[in-house]
């Protein structure tokens, strides 16, 4: 990304909710800001960043826009399987006794702006018992 320096404040401003100053983002790498978000898995994350920049008038190019909006749509919907697969697994614990906790990834999710834009993974569960039991 040719713009490194507007990186890091540009995640900020992904993950809060201040509003974005007019010209702020005008001189955005769009594509190298999109490779950065691929690599580091903050597609979804940064698609959120971008569609408020968008609100002020910074904008990537039309092309790579709906690349992104499409790619994001596919982690809120890998989002959702995860989430119901979560449910599933957590009361089958409970239904054979065991008490448990999501942990990491999807339990972290909660904590963004919105859960859903943030690239799932495998499930992290403690289960409360003896390894034999479980």
């Amino acid at each position: 990304m040719s713009n490194t320096n507007k990186v890091l404040p540009f995640l900020r401003f992904c993950l809060h909710d201040e509003p974005c100053p007019a010209g702020t983002w005008d001189e955005m790498d769009w594509e190298g800001l999109h490779e950065f978000a691929l690599k580091q898995s903050l597609v979804g994350v940064i698609f959120r960043g971008v569609c408020r920049a968008g609100e002020a008038g910074a904008r990537p190019p039309r092309q790579l826009m709906m690349r992104w909006l499409a790619e994001s749509e596919q982690i809120r919907k890998r989002n959702a399987r995860t989430n119901e697969a979560a449910v599933r697994l957590t009361e089958r614990l409970l239904s054979e006794g065991f008490r448990s906790c999501i942990l990491k990834g999807q339990g972290n999710a909660l904590m963004y702006p919105d859960a859903g834009m943030r690239t799932p993974g495998d499930i992290d569960i403690w289960v409360e018992g003896s390894r034999k039991d479980i």
